[in-house]
């Protein structure tokens, strides 16, 4: 497995190390970019007709960026570490399609919501551009044995990305609980309109071991993983954090297919929605192109 992992100045490396470690990939080919930023004009000295940047700040710049990807390739055990100069979601997804990499690493931070929506978010591009896989880290992994959610949607995309998942062989993973989030609650229409369910009698009733078959048949467990499949109640938003404290898991995996800006926003997206507001760290899957 091919690992390009976006490091830039005050990254936690021990984290992305701890998360290695726990998925248990099997040999991972592991390469490290530091992406050095333009310098933004924030002090008046820099300001006026002609101004430029003091060589004296460029070349600081570059030797912490040097030193910052040196540090990481030593820590993760890289064979390799790059520079690159610009924005560095568009470095990091640059370089992830020119070495063919199976999986982006990078580091997720708590946002506000103006932030998320109006500000540059890494982990944000990755999960509404990336055509590699990603797993977008918001804190260390749990100390002890690590368990995943992996929440399927039944699609054939979703089924796709469990085969996928299986296929990246996260042998650290002690077990995975394969759920599908059902709302099964009756529809609120609100104080000012009246309940109509009482005049349609024929409302179809959920058939809670079909769905459970379902998902079963749709995400098999494979030879050697530990995996359980459960149904549970709710929204994906409100429910999946919830279940994934109760089962003390601390990754959730999610297929994450892409869209355009426009499709999300009239949609929405559970993958969008928990990198930029959620608090587990996530593992977002994505097949092949073709597959």
């Amino acid at each position: 497995m091919r690992v390009l992992v976006g490091i830039k100045p005050g990254s936690d490396v021990n984290a992305v190390l701890a998360w290695m470690q726990a998925l248990g990939f099997s040999r991972p080919e592991i390469e490290v970019q530091t992406v050095a930023e333009p310098i933004a004009f924030s002090s008046p000295a820099y300001l006026g007709a002609g101004a430029t940047v003091p060589v004296e700040v460029i070349e600081a710049q570059e030797s912490a960026a040097k030193a910052i990807a040196e540090s990481a390739r030593q820590v993760l055990g890289a064979s390799a570490a790059t520079i690159a100069y610009g924005d560095p979601a568009s470095e990091l997804l640059a370089r992830a399609e020119a070495t063919q990499a199976d999986l982006v690493v990078a580091q997720s931070e708590p946002k506000s919501w103006f932030n998320n929506m109006f500000m540059g978010s890494v982990t944000r591009r990755l999960a509404m551009e990336g055509d590699t896989s990603a797993l977008l880290i918001k804190s260390a992994p749990a100390e002890g044995e690590h368990v995943a959610v992996f929440a399927s949607d039944l699609s054939p995309y979703s089924q796709k990305a469990w085969q996928q998942f299986v296929q990246m062989q996260a042998r650290g993973l002690h077990k995975v609980f394969v759920v599908t989030v059902v709302d099964a609650r009756p529809v609120d229409f609100g104080p000012l309109l009246p309940d109509p369910t009482p005049f349609m009698p024929n409302l179809p009733v959920l058939d809670r071991d079909a769905l459970l078959q379902r998902l079963k048949e749709a995400c098999p467990a494979p030879d050697g993983m530990n995996v359980e499949h459960v149904i549970v109640d709710g929204t994906p938003a409100e429910s999946l954090e919830p279940y994934m404290q109760s089962v003390g898991a601390d990754l959730l995996v999610l297929g994450a297919q892409g869209h355009t800006w426009a499709d999300r926003v009239a949609i929405g997206s559970v993958a969008l929605h928990m990198t930029m507001w959620g608090r587990s760290t996530l593992l977002l899957v994505r097949p092949p192109a073709g597959s």
